[in-house]
């Protein structure tokens, strides 16, 4: 997409570090460099499989929030209370 730095790359790979098709998504900033990998299982299950370093297996759909903090003491709390 011209203007605002957004583009797609398609590739493919014989070698394979843990699935056979994955979509891989890859998102840079000045700041930092975020990733998110997703398969399908069997026909019809969508799991997000790694977020950045972080490996999960979680389904995918609908909202999910994902929230990165410093472990420091009181932010468990303070992150439960946010949402109301």
């Amino acid at each position: 997409m011209p203007g605002r730095g957004i583009w797609a790359v398609e590739s493919k790979s014989d070698i394979s570090d843990d699935f056979v098709n994955a979509l891989v998504i890859k998102v840079v900033t000045c700041e930092v460099e975020n990733v998110l990998v997703g398969n399908v299982f069997g026909r019809k299950e969508t799991r997000l499989l790694r977020l950045s370093a972080f490996g999960l297996e979680a389904m995918a759909s609908g909202s999910m929030p994902l929230v990165s903090k410093n472990d420091v003491p009181g932010m468990i709390g303070a992150l439960g209370t946010t949402p109301g």
